[in-house]
C-alpha cells in the first residue's frame, strides 16, 4: 500500500468526489514516493492532478506552475497521453494571458500525437484548439469538439469540454447558450462520477484575458454589433 501508484489512485478518488484538501495532501505523498521509486510517469501525473485541482479551485496561476513541471518531465517520456495535462495547461495559460505559451503547448501536442496517436488525444486536442482560439470563431470549434464524442464516451473529458464551451459563451455575452452548455457539462460529470466538477460547473469563470476586453468588439462592423445587441436581448432571428 505504501506505493506511489496506490497513493495516486486514492488522490484521484478524493479529487473526483470533491475532497480536494485530502487529494492535494496525497499528491505531495505521491511526489515523495515517486521520487524514491524513480517513477517519472507518476510524478508527471501527480503534478497534472495538482494542476487540475488548482483549476477547480479557481487558481490558474498556480496551475500553470505545476503543469510546467509536467511538460519538463515529459521530455523524458514518449507518450503524450500519460499525464493528461494538456488541456488543463492550455486553459490555465488562456486564463492568465500566456498566449504564446498556450499556442506552443497546442503545437507540441499536435506534434506528439503524430507519433503517438490516440482517441483521447484527438478529443483533447479539439478542446485545446477551441480554447486557444480567443475570437468568436472559437464557438464553432467548441461545437465541433463536443460533437466528436460518441455516446457515453469519456464523460469526464466531455464535461470539461462543455464547461470550457460554457465559459467562452459567457465571456462573449451568450449567457442563455452558456446555461445549456453548463447543464450538458453537469450531466457528463455526473455520469463520470466527477462530483467536484459537477458542483463547480455552475460557477462560470468570468476572467477576460488582459488585452482582450475590447479587441473582440473592435473587430465587429456596425451591422455585426447590431446583431450582437439583438442576441443579448434574447432575439433569435
Amino acid at each position: 500500500r505504501r506505493t506511489a501508484a496506490n497513493a495516486m489512485i486514492t488522490a484521484w478518488h478524493h479529487y473526483s468526489v470533491g475532497d480536494v484538501v485530502q487529494s492535494r495532501q496525497l499528491v505531495d505523498t505521491v511526489l515523495n514516493l515517486a521520487s524514491k521509486e524513480s517513477s517519472l510517469g507518476l510524478r508527471a501525473r501527480a503534478y497534472a492532478l495538482r494542476g487540475s485541482i488548482e483549476l477547480l479551485n479557481g487558481d490558474p496561476e498556480s496551475a500553470v506552475m505545476d503543469l510546467r513541471h509536467v511538460s519538463v518531465i515529459l521530455r523524458q517520456l514518449g507518450n503524450p497521453a500519460l499525464p493528461r495535462h494538456w488541456a488543463d495547461y492550455v486553459e490555465a495559460c488562456a486564463l492568465t494571458n500566456r498566449v504564446k505559451e498556450m499556442n506552443a503547448s497546442v503545437a507540441t501536442l499536435e506534434h506528439r500525437l503524430k507519433t503517438h496517436p490516440s482517441r483521447w488525444g484527438d478529443l483533447v486536442l479539439a478542446r485545446c484548439r477551441s480554447i486557444a482560439e480567443l475570437s468568436h470563431k472559437s464557438l464553432a470549434l467548441f461545437g465541433e469538439a463536443v460533437q466528436l464524442f460518441e455516446r457515453g464516451e469519456q464523460p469526464y473529458e466531455l464535461g470539461r469540454t462543455w464547461k470550457s464551451f460554457a465559459d467562452r459563451q459567457t465571456l462573449l455575452g451568450m449567457e442563455g447558450e452558456a446555461r445549456h452548455s453548463r447543464v450538458a457539462a453537469m450531466t457528463a460529470f455526473e455520469a463520470g462520477g466527477a462530483q467536484a466538477w459537477a458542483r463547480r460547473v455552475g460557477e462560470p469563470q468570468h476572467e477576460i484575458p488582459r488585452g482582450q476586453e475590447s479587441s473582440l468588439l473592435e473587430r465587429l462592423t456596425p451591422d455585426e454589433r447590431e446583431v450582437v445587441l439583438g442576441l443579448l436581448q434574447g432575439l433569435r432571428n
